[in-house]
Protein backbone atom coordinates (compact mmCIF):
# COMPACT_ATOMS: atom_id res chain seq x y z
CA UNK A 1 0.00 0.00 0.00
CA UNK A 2 3.04 2.27 0.93
CA UNK A 3 4.09 1.75 -2.94
CA UNK A 4 0.93 2.26 -3.87
CA UNK A 5 0.35 5.77 -1.95
CA UNK A 6 3.78 6.98 -3.59
CA UNK A 7 2.74 6.00 -7.35
CA UNK A 8 -0.44 8.21 -6.82
CA UNK A 9 0.86 11.10 -4.84
CA UNK A 10 4.01 11.52 -7.65
CA UNK A 11 1.70 11.08 -10.19
CA UNK A 12 -1.27 13.62 -8.98
CA UNK A 13 2.03 16.03 -8.75
CA UNK A 14 2.88 14.76 -12.49
CA UNK A 15 -0.45 16.38 -13.97
CA UNK A 16 -0.46 19.47 -11.43
CA UNK A 17 2.75 20.29 -13.15
CA UNK A 18 1.27 19.34 -16.02
CA UNK A 19 -1.78 21.75 -15.65
CA UNK A 20 -0.14 24.40 -13.51
CA UNK A 21 2.71 24.57 -16.41
CA UNK A 22 5.15 24.59 -13.21
CA UNK A 23 7.59 21.99 -15.12
CA UNK A 24 8.73 21.97 -18.64
CA UNK A 25 6.80 19.68 -20.82
CA UNK A 26 9.57 17.34 -21.78
CA UNK A 27 10.00 17.03 -18.48
CA UNK A 28 7.03 16.02 -16.98
CA UNK A 29 6.78 13.76 -20.21
CA UNK A 30 10.30 11.94 -19.12
CA UNK A 31 9.00 11.99 -15.55
CA UNK A 32 5.41 9.92 -16.51
CA UNK A 33 6.85 7.59 -18.85
CA UNK A 34 8.94 7.17 -15.55
CA UNK A 35 6.30 6.40 -13.12
CA UNK A 36 4.49 4.51 -16.11
CA UNK A 37 7.68 1.78 -16.55
CA UNK A 38 7.20 1.42 -12.44
CA UNK A 39 3.68 0.52 -12.80
CA UNK A 40 4.34 -1.98 -14.71
CA UNK A 41 7.61 -3.40 -12.97
CA UNK A 42 5.19 -3.54 -9.67
CA UNK A 43 2.29 -5.16 -11.82
CA UNK A 44 4.86 -7.99 -12.79
CA UNK A 45 5.77 -8.02 -9.48
CA UNK A 46 1.62 -8.93 -8.47
CA UNK A 47 0.70 -10.56 -10.93
CA UNK A 48 3.63 -13.21 -10.71
CA UNK A 49 2.68 -13.07 -6.59
CA UNK A 50 -0.52 -15.56 -8.35
CA UNK A 51 0.97 -18.73 -8.57
CA UNK A 52 3.30 -18.85 -5.12
CA UNK A 53 4.92 -21.96 -4.45
CA UNK A 54 7.23 -22.88 -1.22
CA UNK A 55 10.01 -20.92 -2.18
CA UNK A 56 8.43 -17.75 -3.40
CA UNK A 57 6.76 -17.10 -0.70
CA UNK A 58 9.91 -16.94 1.27
CA UNK A 59 10.88 -14.26 -0.81
CA UNK A 60 8.27 -12.28 -1.24
CA UNK A 61 8.77 -8.69 0.41
CA UNK A 62 12.54 -8.94 -0.84
CA UNK A 63 10.66 -9.28 -4.54
CA UNK A 64 8.78 -6.49 -3.66
CA UNK A 65 11.20 -4.17 -2.66
CA UNK A 66 12.87 -4.55 -6.51
CA UNK A 67 10.62 -1.87 -7.71
CA UNK A 68 11.51 1.29 -7.19
CA UNK A 69 9.80 3.69 -5.54
CA UNK A 70 8.01 6.61 -7.69
CA UNK A 71 10.01 9.06 -6.07
CA UNK A 72 12.88 7.77 -8.43
CA UNK A 73 11.18 9.50 -10.97
CA UNK A 74 12.14 13.04 -9.16
CA UNK A 75 15.71 12.64 -10.82
CA UNK A 76 15.53 14.83 -13.50
CA UNK A 77 18.99 14.79 -14.40
CA UNK A 78 19.29 11.23 -14.38
CA UNK A 79 16.54 11.13 -16.82
CA UNK A 80 17.63 13.66 -19.10
CA UNK A 81 20.44 11.65 -19.06
CA UNK A 82 18.91 8.70 -20.88
CA UNK A 83 18.58 8.56 -24.72
CA UNK A 84 14.51 9.46 -25.63
CA UNK A 85 12.18 6.85 -25.57
CA UNK A 86 11.40 5.45 -29.24
CA UNK A 87 7.95 5.71 -30.54
CA UNK A 88 8.61 1.99 -31.22
CA UNK A 89 5.45 0.01 -29.44
CA UNK A 90 7.53 -2.82 -29.10
CA UNK A 91 9.74 -0.97 -25.80
CA UNK A 92 6.51 -1.27 -23.76
CA UNK A 93 6.30 -4.86 -25.04
CA UNK A 94 10.41 -5.45 -23.93
CA UNK A 95 9.55 -3.89 -21.27
CA UNK A 96 6.74 -5.02 -19.87
CA UNK A 97 8.51 -9.00 -20.36
CA UNK A 98 11.48 -8.18 -18.60
CA UNK A 99 9.79 -6.90 -15.72
CA UNK A 100 7.92 -10.46 -15.70
CA UNK A 101 11.64 -11.89 -15.87
CA UNK A 102 12.76 -9.80 -13.09
CA UNK A 103 9.77 -10.50 -11.04
CA UNK A 104 10.09 -13.74 -11.50
CA UNK A 105 13.82 -14.40 -10.73
CA UNK A 106 12.89 -11.79 -6.99
CA UNK A 107 10.91 -14.74 -6.70
CA UNK A 108 13.40 -17.83 -6.87
CA UNK A 109 11.99 -18.67 -10.39
CA UNK A 110 14.90 -18.79 -12.36
CA UNK A 111 14.34 -20.96 -15.41
CA UNK A 112 10.83 -19.29 -16.69
CA UNK A 113 13.01 -15.72 -16.89
CA UNK A 114 16.07 -17.33 -18.07
CA UNK A 115 13.73 -18.78 -21.11
CA UNK A 116 13.07 -15.56 -21.77
CA UNK A 117 16.42 -13.73 -22.34
CA UNK A 118 17.51 -15.44 -25.84
CA UNK A 119 14.11 -13.36 -27.35
CA UNK A 120 14.78 -10.14 -25.14
CA UNK A 121 17.71 -9.79 -26.17
CA UNK A 122 16.78 -10.54 -29.94
CA UNK A 123 14.28 -7.77 -29.90
CA UNK A 124 15.92 -5.27 -27.90
CA UNK A 125 18.55 -5.34 -30.58
CA UNK A 126 16.04 -4.99 -33.09
CA UNK A 127 14.51 -1.86 -31.40
CA UNK A 128 18.23 -0.48 -30.92
CA UNK A 129 17.17 1.20 -28.09
CA UNK A 130 21.07 1.61 -25.85
CA UNK A 131 18.88 1.79 -22.84
CA UNK A 132 16.69 -0.87 -22.94
CA UNK A 133 19.62 -3.12 -24.67
CA UNK A 134 21.93 -2.15 -21.51
CA UNK A 135 18.61 -3.64 -19.27
CA UNK A 136 17.51 -6.38 -21.15
CA UNK A 137 21.98 -7.20 -21.27
CA UNK A 138 22.21 -7.26 -17.46
CA UNK A 139 19.00 -8.98 -16.88
CA UNK A 140 20.62 -12.25 -19.20
CA UNK A 141 23.49 -11.52 -17.84
CA UNK A 142 22.13 -11.97 -13.80
CA UNK A 143 23.60 -15.34 -12.35
CA UNK A 144 20.18 -16.15 -11.53
CA UNK A 145 19.03 -15.89 -15.19
CA UNK A 146 22.13 -18.22 -17.11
Amino acid sequence: DRWADGWRAERRALCEASWKETTPAPVVALQFACTERLRVEMNAQLVALDALDAVAVKKVVGALNLVAPATTCRNVDGLMAVDPQPADPRVVQVEATLAQGFAETGLGRHDGAAQRCPQLLADADAIGWRPLQARVARFCASPRCG
